[in-house]
């Protein structure tokens, strides 16, 4: 017998029974651990892929935003009252708000440094484009107050030469670089749910082989216990009441089992030894003075 044997048969029942229990309830709370681990990195996982999508939906509002803007300068080109103008200027305003709206969104979100850097020059350049429209409006408002003056002709027509070139130069080159932009956005936040959901399927499956384990784990602990309890208490127990049984009827050569053990049932055995002793010299005397 091993020494670890010897000192595990030699420990008390009480003790025997309490560091199997508190295996048990070490491995029920290691497996709770576990649980609550993965559900907290569930719970990150889709945070995150919500916000990489939540990302790609703005970066296609942004680009909505944007060619709302492109259709107020439209109408800002072709307005020939100030009633038009107005009600274009006040369009680009309100989709000039919605897409520093959405950018602003997208940048409390971002984690990403270089797509950060890409929302922001998105917002610069649409403030830009706004400006540069704000020079069509100046324009085209005193383009409007010119009709009808003397040489309203050539000085009108001088105004919309002015007004294709600020639109050659300055706000058609932005709306080149607007889109792109607003499309690299939206597929790099596209490429990051893709990389969250392949990640978050990684940790779900060993999160669910660490469950596993420590379920196997539960199982052979529960079934030892079981075992152990049976061959080094319920069996020993059993024996040695049979032992006492036999002593009982007068065998005293019976060997009780037992005997040298360190816990409850080597007490036991213990003073049922003693009692046969004793129960023993007495009958030897009794015998003797019946001869």
């Amino acid at each position: 017998m091993s020494g670890i044997t010897r000192l595990i048969l030699n420990l008390s029942i009480g003790a025997k029974l309490g560091i199997a229990a508190g295996l048990g309830v070490l491995l029920v709370a290691t497996m709770v651990i576990v649980q609550m681990g993965a559900n907290t990195t569930t719970r990150n996982l889709e945070a995150r892929m919500s916000g990489q999508q939540t990302i790609a939906r703005d970066a296609v509002e942004v680009k909505a935003s944007v060619a709302g803007m492109q259709i107020a300068v439209r109408d800002l080109r072709l307005a020939n009252n100030s009633a038009d103008l107005q009600k274009a200027a006040d369009g680009l305003a309100a989709k000039l708000k919605s897409a520093n709206h959405y950018s602003d969104e997208m940048l409390r979100i971002s984690k990403n440094p270089e797509n950060r850097a890409r929302i922001e020059k998105l917002r610069t350049r649409a403030a830009d484009y706004a400006k540069g429209a704000q020079q069509i409006v100046a324009v085209r408002t005193e383009a409007v107050a010119a009709a009808g003056g003397a040489d309203a002709t050539a000085r009108i027509a001088k105004l919309n030469e002015e007004v294709i070139r600020i639109a050659r130069d300055v706000t058609l080159p932005i709306v080149a670089e607007l889109e792109p932009l607003a499309n690299q956005i939206a597929e790099v936040a596209k490429h990051n749910v893709e990389v969250e959901a392949a990640e978050g399927a990684r940790d779900m499956a060993t999160a669910e082989w660490e469950s596993l384990a420590i379920g196997i784990g539960t199982i052979l602990l529960l079934s030892g216990s079981s075992i152990f309890a049976y061959f080094a208490i319920s069996r020993p127990m059993r024996a040695l009441s049979v032992s006492m049984e036999e002593l009982a009827g007068g065998n005293f050569a019976v060997v009780l089992p037992g005997l040298g053990r360190k816990d409850e049932l080597g007490a036991v055995a213990d003073a049922v030894e003693k009692f046969k002793v004793v129960s023993e010299q007495k009958a030897r005397e009794e015998a003797a003075a019946k001869i």
